[in-house]
């Protein structure tokens, strides 16, 4: 399995997440982060991408945090 978020994906989350980071609402520096983490046998399915700032998803880490 490879890490690699589509591009399809990474459109259907910015749409769905508002363009902002779904745990402080900023828009800026935006990254888009596994809720389930990769490394922890998370997807590249819609379903478990969320945008984060870099803020916010270096605060969470390798942690599975909703």
């Amino acid at each position: 399995p490879s890490r690699y978020i589509s591009d399809r994906v990474k459109e259907e989350v910015f749409e769905r997440d508002g363009g902002q980071c779904v745990k402080c609402g900023s828009t800026r520096d935006l990254q888009y982060d596994h809720v389930i983490p990769f490394s922890r046998g998370g997807s590249c399915a819609v379903a478990n991408i969320q945008l984060l700032c870099s803020d916010c998803n270096l605060a969470k880490g390798n942690r599975f945090v909703s």
